[in-house]
């Protein structure tokens, strides 16, 4: 682990950059303190429920674990926007929960700042179980089995187990909150102000205001708000290197689980433990998915009374074929980007991967970027490619503006910029099985890091370069923060078509396109966990 005073120094800089966000004038402290309200509220739910759940499915003998734990891993490949669609469908406006039989009309369940946090913490369960459940499988058994020679075995998962993942969990809180700040699509429903928020509306109006003295920014200048927006960024990617460290630190030693794990062994009372997860899993999973079923299906009969609304399966049969045929074009034109995105983001996320697996030091300089890729807001992001790209017709770069106008250039960009971190950390976890030994040998022999990587390392880590292409892919389809503003004219993606949907309420139709999408992800992410898990069985990838 890095040294203290490395900690010291990280956390020096990142108050100081929230004192530099309270004195940046009164609505900017404003919106630093909303998006610090959304997502610590986010990760005290989110934190202890995946905790739970990745204790007793790690550490215990609870029946179907490993099928539960696959269950998480392929629900971190959902995107946001549909976690808010399954909600808003159960308890939002119209859902299936809130609507009285007899009047109609309810006040929804989720809404306001109540509805951005529950869909928020939602989505972030899956991350925290499957980080902490990593750490769970990589705390010795030796230290577990001697401390359940004197103290029972709740007081060794309390006293030894617990204090021992300790900085997972911290990863997972810092983690969640990272996501929850650099995300606007939620808080884009409910119209919370966050940083991430404040980019996308101020994008999608024609710019930020910097020429307005009457503004109320500050008494001194229109310009503290950009000042504080370009702040909160850099608050974000102190928060994603803090959480990168441990984890490139774990990703570069060899032996990524033990050689054994000890699990409490409770007896009759191991159903009890699966209900916990299994009561989560069904929260965060079966729950949503259900509703979005029941709206899908949902259409009107008549009866002796009049007309009633009632759930048919022909009626959901034929609502899913139709999603398909209706927004084909939307369908092509995710496939294409992912394609581009994922072998782009693959090629570029290897050659990361593989300086991250040499360096003799942690690179602190390459973690940046990173920390920065992945807590930079979609919406900063898009506005970035947007300067470099739209030019004037009589500027000698216009010909970029051609391609910013006609081609996916734009969306290939920021999507290719955001889930290169993600080939990146998967490829360093297959090179870490690299042995040390066999490296220096090449190394001896006059071969180059190049050389090395494509004799050696990647011939062994096929599998791992199969499981980060899926993984960018599945990324790429659900990408909306950063990909709305720069989508060219024409059929968006189906993340767009769906978002735009969603403004208007979860009916039938959308629902049904939310399904079989939520479908097609699902195999996706399901065919990744499964390629992963033989990966690390069979021991490809070790040498």
């Amino acid at each position: 682990m890095r040294s203290r005073s490395s900690t010291v120094w990280f956390a020096l800089f990142a108050g100081l950059v929230v004192i530099c966000l309270l004195l940046a004038g009164e609505r900017v402290a404003g919106i630093a303190l909303n998006t610090l309200r959304l997502s610590l509220s986010s990760a005290a739910i989110a934190v202890p429920l995946g905790t739970l759940a990745a204790v007793l499915l790690v550490k215990t003998n609870a029946p179907l674990r490993g099928w539960m734990l696959a269950a998480f891993a392929v629900l971190l490949f959902v995107p946001l926007y549909l976690h808010a669609a399954a909600w808003q469908a159960a308890l939002g406006v119209g859902g299936w929960m809130t609507v009285d039989p007899v009047e109609g009309l309810a006040e929804p369940w989720l809404d306001g700042w109540t509805g951005a946090i529950w869909i928020h913490a939602m989505a972030a369960v899956p991350w925290v179980v499957c980080i902490v459940a990593v750490a769970l499988a990589r705390v010795p058994a030796e230290l577990e089995e001697s401390a359940s020679l004197a103290a029972p075995a709740w007081r060794v998962v309390w006293s030894i187990t617990l204090p021992t993942v300790l900085p997972a969990i911290a990863v997972a809180t810092l983690w969640t909150m990272v996501n929850v700040a650099a995300e606007m699509t939620v808080t884009d429903f409910f119209q919370i102000r966050t940083f991430a928020e404040e980019i996308y509306t101020s994008a999608a109006a024609g710019g930020f205001q910097t020429n307005n003295p009457a503004a109320d920014y500050a008494p001194w200048s229109p310009w503290p708000l950009n000042i504080g927006l370009v702040a909160g960024v850099g608050l974000l990617a102190v928060l994603t290197t803090m959480a990168l460290v441990p984890v490139v630190e774990l990703l570069r030693v060899n032996d990524d689980v033990a050689e054994r794990t000890w699990r409490w062994q409770l007896g009759g009372a191991k159903w009890l433990a699966a209900a916990a997860p299994a009561l989560v899993l069904g929260l965060v999973a079966v729950l949503p998915l259900a509703s979005l079923v029941y709206k899908a299906g949902l259409g009107t009969a008549a009866t002796a009374d009049g007309w009633e609304r009632v759930w048919s399966f022909d009626k959901l049969q034929s609502e899913l074929t139709a999603a398909v045929g209706l927004h084909a074009r939307e369908l092509e034109q995710t496939m294409w980007l992912g394609l581009s995105v994922a072998t782009a983001a693959v090629v570029l996320g290897t050659s990361i991967g593989w300086r991250l697996r040499l360096s003799r030091r942690l690179p602190m300089v390459t973690l940046a970027g990173l920390a920065f890729a992945i807590s930079v807001p979609g919406p900063l992001l898009g506005l970035c490619v947007i300067e470099l790209l739209n030019h004037p017709t009589d500027s000698w770069l216009s010909f970029l503006t051609r391609a910013y106008d006609d081609t996916l250039l734009a969306p290939w960009m920021v999507q290719t910029a955001r889930f290169t971190p993600a080939a990146a950390l998967v490829m360093a976890a297959g090179f870490a099985r690299v042995s040390s030994t066999l490296i220096e040998s090449a190394r001896s022999d006059g071969a180059g890091w190049l050389q090395i990587l494509l004799l050696v390392a990647l011939p062994v880590n096929a599998v791992m370069l199969a499981v980060a292409w899926l993984v960018v892919f599945a990324l790429s389809t659900g990408e909306l923060a950063a990909t709305i503003l720069v989508m060219p004219p024409g059929p968006p993606t189906l993340t767009i078509r769906l978002f735009a949907l969603l403004h208007y309420g979860v009916e039938d139709r959308v629902a049904a396109i939310s399904i079989v999408f939520l479908a097609a992800l699902s195999a996706v992410a399901a065919a990744t966990v499964w390629l992963a898990r033989n990966c690390r069985r069979r021991g490809r990838g070790a040498v």
